[in-house]
């Protein structure tokens, strides 16, 4: 495999030309970072939805492609999606009755995890204790449930939270709801009972994961994948069948890398063990280029929910720079792009 420093190169034990404490990552192939002047950019490369009936509304995917920046602000963005975006959830649940086998405390946590289509946008921040008897309708949402079971094995749902407007509460353009409505919360048996009040505010990752509006949000380094040419067929066929993630193809007698962005790394196709006269494929790893999977959980659209991200850490940097020119105000920040002149 040509070395190239802006690649890992991939071998059957092991890698090379990785970063090192002798070594550290650079994203400049040993150039300052100065010179380089294109921006990191992204490219939605897929968005979809199960065809489920029970996917909700907003509950999408999207993979996309982040290009030119480091694995540190690559990580950044995917625990930005996890962690500070607000989204509202239950926290408070006063039980009044619970005659099933599901004990409080697991109820109270069955009930906090179900999504809520609220925009968190709509409420206020609070930073103290809700107060059930006096709930602030511009930080507090309230749900109530009350289920009497009418036969054994009775099933309560998430659509039996029924959602009560307090005095002076925001005017939403749908009443507040859970995304889904065949959430399982209990079982009953005949006669049994369960009454509860249940207070949401608005929340983030960081708290608990409830209120993180992501089911997953995964990147890794673009994976390089470079079949050797010349390749007998016999063995083309052989590194084809072999591979689980189905990367390679055989297009006129030679074998191609059709999938390259599925490779899991697996090192199945230049194992030494295997009956090949041989290596013929290169491996390899992007330092600088990654593929991001996010998958929403219907609180807001998985497209939105990376602006959203985005957006927030954008906020940080020009608190940062705002804190630094205040502590330093002697000096003298140089800004050679007439169009950064706003973040300094």
């Amino acid at each position: 495999m040509v070395y190239n420093p802006e690649e890992i190169i991939v071998q059957e034990h092991g890698c090379r030309n990785v970063e090192t404490l002798e070594s550290p990552y650079t994203e400049t192939s040993k150039k300052d970072r100065s010179q380089i002047k294109d921006d990191p950019k992204i490219k939605i490369l897929k968005k979809w939805r199960s065809s489920r009936k029970d996917v909700g509304e907003k509950e999408d995917e999207i993979d996309f492609e982040l290009r030119g920046t480091s694995p540190a602000i690559a990580n950044l963005l995917r625990r930005t999606m996890m962690m500070e975006i607000p989204t509202v959830a239950i926290d408070i649940v006063l039980i009044h009755y619970n005659d099933g086998v599901v004990f409080d405390e697991a109820l109270s946590h069955r009930l906090g995890l179900i999504p809520l289509d609220v925009d968190a946008n709509l409420l206020k921040r609070t930073t103290t204790s809700v107060d059930p008897a006096n709930p602030d309708a511009t930080s507090v949402i309230k749900f109530t449930l009350d289920v009497t079971a009418t036969r054994d094995n009775y099933q309560v749902y998430s659509s039996d939270l029924k959602y009560q407007p307090l005095s002076g509460c925001p005017a939403f353009a749908t009443p507040p709801k859970p995304v889904h409505d065949k959430i399982l919360i209990a079982k009953l048996a005949k006669g049994h009972r369960v009454k509860v009040t249940c207070f949401a505010i608005v929340g983030t990752g960081a708290l608990h994961a409830k209120w993180s509006p992501v089911g997953t949000a995964t990147y890794k380094p673009i994976p390089i994948v470079r079949p050797k040419p010349s390749i007998p067929i016999a063995e083309a066929e052989f590194i084809k069948n072999r591979c689980a993630a189905n990367v390679f193809d055989i297009e006129d007698g030679h074998l191609i890398a059709k999938n390259p962005t599925e490779c899991t790394m697996c090192r199945e196709c230049i194992r030494s063990d295997i009956d090949l006269s041989a290596k013929h494929v290169d491996l390899g790893l992007e330092k600088n280029n990654f593929l991001f999977h996010v998958e929403s959980v219907g609180v807001y659209p998985a497209q939105e929910i990376v602006t959203r991200a985005m957006r927030i850490y954008a906020t940080h940097l020009r608190n940062l720079a705002t804190q630094v020119r205040y502590a330093w105000p002697s000096t003298i920040v140089e800004c050679t792009d007439p169009g950064q002149e706003d973040y300094l």
